[in-house]
Parts: structure tokens; sequence; C-alpha cells
């Protein structure tokens, strides 16, 4: 009876290593959640993915640290949320949790700690972190239109001055990126000019946000880097070099920027460059 019960507080042990791991990886990628498909609902802050039972794993995981957080709170008090079951449930399994500890003291089972529960959690942290670098890869590298065939991110800079723990839409972030371009590609624009981006088959290898840059412009535009990266008042420091690329480029005739719904497009045809910046 007592091994089965600490089996059942090992468990649930787990499960809270694992929201904590969630915890400190929202913390520390801010883009997680979009870069996983997942977005913020709800009353109390939470997450919901895109249907299939990945996606559901995924924003499972993502909650974690929320319910744990707020079980305590809403149990016992009034509170406009769903039904109070969810939050019991997650204080037995956060009380069993804290049990364990104790249990392996007395019992001294070190060994059954470290394969029972530290591995798994490792497994789960490592496998849910290659997800996350992929799906953030491939999220940075769609910023930009797709007709542009942007060949890689040579250059990032993003800030986030939302919630520490878990930073959360409508946080204040400011990003750069800078990525290569094919020289084909480059070739065209210098030739073609705006019509470029106006053309049919261009515009239409355009899929979801890339389709709001959909008026373009060709420098100069105005404005520097800077002073757009700093429009509300959270501005960057970018690397000297970068920054002295761009204002060029804006400063004067030849490269095409156009305003989208997450940030600008800027394309610099004379060296190859393209950059997509946001603030908000």
């Amino acid at each position: 009876m007592l091994r089965a019960f600490r089996g059942i507080c090992l468990i649930c042990f787990c499960i809270v290593g694992v929201a904590a791991i969630a915890a400190i990886l929202l913390a520390a990628f801010p883009k997680l959640p979009e870069a996983t498909a997942c977005h913020s609902t709800g009353a109390m802050p939470s997450f919901i993915c895109e249907d299939g039972w990945a996606r559901r794993s995924i924003d499972t995981f993502l909650n974690l640290p929320i319910n744990f957080v707020y079980a305590p709170l809403f149990v016992f008090v009034p509170s406009p949320f769903d039904s109070r079951t969810r939050f019991i449930i997650f204080d037995m399994i956060l009380i069993l949790a804290l049990t364990y500890p104790f249990l392996l003291l007395l019992a001294r089972k070190f060994r059954t700690f470290a394969l029972g529960c530290v591995l798994p959690i490792a497994v789960i942290v490592a496998a849910f972190y290659g997800a996350f670098k992929v799906g953030e890869y491939k999220s940075e590298m769609a910023f930009v239109p797709a007709d542009l065939e942007v060949s890689g991110i040579l250059y990032s800079n993003e800030q986030n001055w939302g919630s520490v723990l878990l930073p959360l839409p409508g946080d204040n972030e400011t990003g750069i990126f800078m990525y290569g371009m094919p020289d084909a590609i480059a070739d065209r624009i210098a030739r073609e000019g705006l019509s470029f981006f106006y053309r049919s088959e261009n515009v239409g290898r355009r899929v979801d946000m890339q389709r709001t840059h959909s008026e373009w412009h060709e420098t100069p535009m105005g404005k520097t880097i800077s002073d757009y990266l700093n429009q509300y008042g959270f501005g960057i420091d970018v690397e000297s070099a970068v920054e002295a690329l761009i204002d060029d480029a804006l400063s004067k005739p030849g490269s095409f920027y156009s305003y989208g719904r997450l940030g600008v497009v800027i394309v610099i045809p004379g060296v190859e460059r393209v950059i997509f910046a946001y603030a908000g």
C-alpha cells in the first residue's frame, strides 16, 4: 500500500516538475505559444492550440503552470472561472508532489527518483525544446513574403517587456531580423522595381500575415530604423553595422518597404538583404 502511494506521489512530483519546466520555457521564450500555433483566451489566462492530439498535448503542457498557480487561489473562494473540480485535482497533485520528497528521504531511494522522474522530465523537455526551436525558426522565416525566398536569418534581436513568468499577447515587444536574399531575386527586384511586388504570381505565394504586405513603396522612407523601433518608447540596441546598413538604404532610392499587420519589411536588393522589424 505504501509502495503504491509512493508511486502516485512520484507521478504527481513529475507533473509538477514538467509544469516548472513549462514556466521556465515560457519565461525564457515569450514566443513559444505563437511558434506552436497557440493563443491566449478566456477570463483566466490560458492557451488553446489548433486541433489535433499533438497540438492539444502542447496546450496541456503550456497550461500546467497556470493551473498550479490558480488552483490554490480559487478552489475555496467564488470565482468566475470554470468548475472547481479541475482546481481541486491540481491542488491534490500539488500536495502529493510535495509529499514525495519526504517519502524519498525516508526511503532513501535516490536512484528511483533519478530514473523514475528526472530522466523522463529531461526527455520531455528536450522533445518540447526541439519542437519549439523548429517552430520558432519556421515562424521567423515566415515573417517576410514568400516570394522574396529568403535563405536564412543572419541577425536577430528581440526584447519583451511583459510579465516575467508568463509573457502574454498584448505585452510590449520589439524586434528586428535580417535575412539573406538570393542573387536572382535581388537582381529581379533591382530591374523591375515596385512592379515585382505586385506581380500576381508573387502575391499568390504570400500566406497568412504576409498578405498584409500589399502596399509597397520605394525609399527614402523618411525615418531611421531606430525611429521605427522606438516609436512606442520600447526601442532596442541594434548592432551598429546592421543599423548603418539599414539607415543607408532607407535614406536613398533603390530599396523598398511595406508595412504589414505585424511589422515592416524592408527589401535592400543592392546588398541582397531583407529586414523585418516590429514594435508594439
